[in-house]
C-alpha cells in the first residue's frame, strides 16, 4: 500500500513537472497582452481627440488646446514613452476634407516569444470629415 501512495505522488510530480512550462508560458503571453492592450486603448483616444480638434473649424479659437498634437497628448499624459502623432488632409471629391490622426509608439515585451520581435510598434488612426462652415440663414 505504500508503494502505490509514493507511485501516485511521482506520477503528480511528473505531470506538474509537464504542465508548468505551459502554464508560465500562458501567463506570460497573458501579461504581454494586458500590458499592450491598455496603451493601445489609450492612444486610440488620444487620436480621437486629436481628430476632434481638427474636425470643427471654430475650435481653434475656443479649444485649449494649441493644435491637434497637444490635444491628442493630453490623452495620453500617462504613457511612457509619450506616442508620437501626424496629421494628413485629404480632400475627396465633394469639396469635404477628410483629416486623419495618428498615434505610434514603440513598445517593448518582456521578453520574445518565438519569432516575435522584442520591440513592436503600437499604432492607432482615426479619420473624420471636418464639419462644414455654414452660414447663419436669416
Amino acid at each position: 500500500m505504500v508503494a502505490n501512495k509514493s507511485r501516485r505522488r511521482g506520477a503528480a510530480l511528473v505531470e506538474f513537472a509537464i504542465a508548468l512550462p505551459v502554464l508560465l508560458i500562458l501567463i506570460g503571453i497573458a501579461v504581454d497582452f494586458s500590458r499592450i492592450f491598455f496603451p493601445t486603448v489609450t492612444m486610440q483616444n488620444a487620436a480621437r481627440n486629436g481628430a476632434l480638434y481638427e474636425f470643427d473649424p471654430l475650435n481653434v479659437t475656443d479649444s485649449r488646446y494649441t493644435g491637434y498634437a497637444n490635444a491628442a497628448a493630453a490623452d495620453a499624459t500617462n504613457l511612457t514613452p509619450s506616442p508620437t502623432y501626424a496629421k494628413t488632409n485629404t480632400v475627396i471629391a465633394d469639396g469635404t476634407t477628410r483629416v486623419k490622426v495618428d498615434a505610434t509608439r514603440d513598445f517593448n515585451m518582456i521578453s520574445t516569444w518565438g519569432s516575435l520581435k522584442q520591440t513592436r510598434t503600437n499604432q492607432r488612426a482615426l479619420t473624420i470629415d471636418k464639419a462644414q462652415l455654414v452660414p447663419d440663414e436669416p
